[in-house]
């Protein structure tokens, strides 16, 4: 049996307000469109049937306005999703920095067979380097540890992804070959309206639970590694200018 934890907060909510008053929009115009329809119909005299004025004014006011909702849905929806992890990635930049720790954000790494990793976030603790795979969804996420893939159930909507755990299982590679000896930890972090497993716990949190982490992480960690040594090697390494973010995204492309 899957157990799930709650992670929702009011902030998170609130960030998935404009997500849904779009989907209430399209789903409150194709509503009305039968009424509209039907109460035209009625108002007309019935020996006119299909041929009446109204009728047809009705619905094509009732196509026009599925049409515009969906139209504005679908160019919307992407800005949204933008938005949202744009937003979710703020509230861990914060949390990170009000630990007051050392990080790297969006950066590029040389990965297995010429290829390359992109990390999201890479923050120095005394006893390890926490490599943190940021995801931004609503609603409920169904999978386990070992999954490929995990689904997210929004509404109706419904879809699948990488298991986020798995995918993050490179990156973390791609950083310990080049801090060597110092430990390097997935850490997978989940921000907005989301209620994720419980059984992966040690190392899939909610944001609103990263600092927390992260401070008891440092506290209770113990390593022989040089942590500072470690970081400079990674800063050395790690890639941030366009060129290298070009190359990434035409192996996606590519891929």
């Amino acid at each position: 049996m899957t157990c799930y934890a709650d992670f929702r907060t009011l902030p998170d909510y609130a960030m998935t307000m404009p997500s849904r008053l779009l989907q209430r929009l399209t789903t409150a115009a194709t509503m009305l469109a039968l009424p509209l329809a039907a109460s035209a119909a009625a108002a007309e005299d019935v020996d006119t049937g299909l041929q009446g004025s109204g009728f047809t004014l009705a619905l094509l006011c009732a196509g026009a306005a599925i049409v515009v909702a969906l139209l504005v849905r679908n160019r919307a929806a992407p800005l949204l999703q933008s938005a949202n992890r744009w937003l979710g990635g703020r509230r861990v930049k914060n949390a990170i920095r009000s630990g007051r720790f050392e990080r790297l954000d969006n950066f590029i790494l040389p990965g297995t067979c010429d290829g390359l990793n992109r990390i999201d976030h890479a923050v120095l603790t005394s006893g390890a380097i926490i490599c943190i795979r940021a995801k931004s969804c609503n609603g409920t996420v169904f999978g386990a540890a070992r999954d490929p893939q995990w689904t997210n159930v929004d509404g109706v909507e419904r879809r699948r992804f990488l298991n986020p755990l798995i995918q993050n299982a490179g990156r973390v590679r791609a950083l310990q070959e080049i801090v060597g000896d110092m430990p390097v930890v997935n850490l997978v972090v989940f921000s907005g309206d989301v209620q994720v497993p419980t059984a992966p716990a040690e190392n899939v949190i909610h944001v609103s639970a990263l600092r927390a982490w992260l401070l008891r992480f440092q506290e209770n960690s113990q390593s022989a590694a040089d942590p500072e040594a470690a970081w400079l090697s990674l800063r050395a390494a790690a890639r941030t200018d366009a060129a290298s973010r070009k190359d990434f995204e035409s192996q996606l492309s590519f891929g």
